[in-house]
């Protein structure tokens, strides 16, 4: 967005939440974001574990977090790739975290 920042000068009109997404956008956001995207990388992490250990949450914040992903690029806050490149993270971190844990844990373990 830091590149075509001129070509958004017409708001997103809608309720109460386009005001302020609006308004978030214009006076207080850094033209261009950031990629990977970080509501989607924490997003997607937090829907990973309500599958894995509390289904019925899962299904209930689905299309909280389905909604988050297109809101993103669609509040012109990020590119869509932003947002995948979130989900690629968060996908990457659920991948290397346990064995990452279980090399501390044994590292923990030497030095006690």
């Amino acid at each position: 967005m830091y590149w075509i920042r001129d070509l958004y000068t017409v708001p997103l009109n809608g309720s109460l939440f386009s005001y302020f997404g609006e308004f978030i956008r214009v006076k207080l956001h850094y033209a261009g974001g950031s990629i990977p995207s970080p509501h989607a990388a924490a997003a997607t992490i937090m829907w990973v574990m309500a599958y894995r250990y509390h289904r019925p949450t899962f299904y209930i914040i689905s299309p909280i977090i389905l909604s988050l992903y297109v809101s993103t690029f669609y509040g012109r806050y990020h590119y869509v790739t932003d947002t995948v490149a979130g989900i690629v993270t968060a996908g990457l971190a659920l991948l290397i975290a346990p064995t990452l844990l279980r090399v501390l844990d044994r590292f923990a373990d030497r030095r006690s």
